[in-house]
């Protein structure tokens, strides 16, 4: 089936934001397919879609689902923001104009240890996301991403929202999504750890409803719950994967480096309108 014919009214992408979403497998299909349908998507397409999901590994299930799905907030497509096959990075290069405003930010508002934190004691999301994108972009171009970055990935995943109103290209979140969970991944490898299996996300299996071969009186089947171990782990909950360079896989794909590079910037804005709207206290000369 073709994508015109997987929708009555010509549609071709299921409206669906995968940010937030559990990364594992089965809850990427799943959600896919229950928003496909209830958008009216023909369930023959929605099965030849995941069918051809699950006959790749989780990045290619990732990149085929969400090559078949698009967000309401994307105003422009990939084709029209075309990146440069050698682009360099300019956030880090100092020829983008807020590059500048990072150090007098970071001198006013971040402290050299710790979390920025306001008069009560609690955390500042926003000063606390510019910091942790400054961290991993710091560490990439001075150490190769040498230095453990998991928890700054983690915050960052966990807080997106935060920074995509400031952004211009909003079809970038998928990639800076994929970049985040890249960078936590490769650091587990290195770790020497085996990292978490992408299909059951760790729970080894799931309990399924087999038949047992019996009838009730209605001529239904009776079944009853199994555990199945996952087929793509063998029921160990981690897959084994070869430690991937990060550099050569980041810079590989020069959209990437552009979508950092934006965060980049779009985390400095954030700064800049919080600081506009007063919200935010400058440090106190010995608080650095």
């Amino acid at each position: 089936m073709t994508n015109q014919q997987a929708h009555p009214k010509g549609k071709t992408k299921v409206l669906l934001n995968l940010l937030g979403t559990d990364s594992n497998a089965f809850s990427i299909m799943g959600l896919f397919s229950k928003e496909a349908l209830k958008q009216g998507f023909n369930q023959e397409w929605v099965d030849e879609v995941l069918e051809e999901a699950r006959s790749k590994d989780f990045n290619g299930l990732l990149s085929t689902v969400m090559a078949h799905t698009t967000t309401e907030f994307e105003d422009i497509t990939p084709e029209d923001d075309a990146c440069p096959k050698k682009y360099q990075p300019t956030f880090w290069g100092g020829k983008d104009p807020l590059s500048e405003e990072t150090a007098r930010l970071s001198e006013e508002y971040i402290p050299s240890e710790g979390e920025p934190l306001d008069a009560n004691g609690d955390l500042i999301p926003v000063l606390e996301f510019f910091r942790n994108v400054n961290r991993i972009y710091y560490d990439l171009y001075n150490n190769g991403l040498g230095n453990d970055k998991r928890d700054e990935c983690t915050y960052l995943t966990d807080n997106l929202d935060l920074v995509f109103p400031f952004m211009e290209h909003q079809h970038e979140k998928s990639i800076i999504f994929d970049i985040l969970n890249f960078i936590f991944d490769s650091k587990e490898k290195e770790d020497g750890q085996d990292p978490t299996c992408d299909w059951c996300a760790g729970q080894y299996g799931e309990v399924e409803e087999v038949g047992t071969g019996e009838y009730d009186e209605d001529d239904n089947e009776i079944t009853e719950d199994e555990w199945v171990d996952c087929e793509y782990c063998d029921g160990m909950g981690t897959q084994e994967e070869e430690c991937i360079d990060f550099l050569n896989w980041f810079e590989s794909t020069p959209s990437r480096m552009r979508s950092f590079d934006r965060l980049a910037s779009a985390s400095v804005r954030m700064v800049l309108d919080a600081e506009q709207k007063g919200t935010l206290t400058k440090l106190e000369k010995d608080a650095k």
